[in-house]
């Protein structure tokens, strides 16, 4: 049989005012239970995130800055795409996407030539 807890008056204020910035495991803690309690709880009190809203409580971005944007635009026929996600940390799928939507196209001549570069320099190293 699960154990029922019953969350005092403090316990529930600092429960709402800290589900959209911590962890429930965090949460948890700074109440005495577990983090199941505390999603429980806020599933029952109705206090959900948004898909928005839980990517920025876990520190995700998924915009670009203007200034990584901009980035983007300079180096994207300099670097490859690759060297570009690491270099604004982001991921390899998102540059891309963001390439298409700015309408930027590398040409297929110079995929190819850093593919056999690439290639070269593997070959190299053994």
């Amino acid at each position: 049989m699960p154990k029922i807890i019953k969350f005092t008056i403090e316990q529930k204020r600092t429960i709402r005012n800290n589900y959209k910035r911590k962890s429930n495991r965090y949460i948890g803690e700074l109440v005495g239970c577990g983090e199941h309690t505390i999603a429980k709880f806020l599933k029952e009190n109705n206090l959900i995130l948004s898909k928005e809203e839980k990517d920025k409580k876990k520190g995700r971005e998924y915009k670009l800055s203007e200034e990584n944007v901009n980035f983007i635009k300079e180096h994207y026929l300099d670097m490859p795409i690759t060297h570009i996600a690491k270099k604004i940390k982001s991921g390899v799928p998102k540059i891309k996407k963001t390439l298409k939507e700015l309408g930027l196209e590398i040409p297929q001549e110079l995929v190819e030539e850093r593919k056999r570069r690439f290639v070269t320099i593997r070959n190299e190293k053994k």
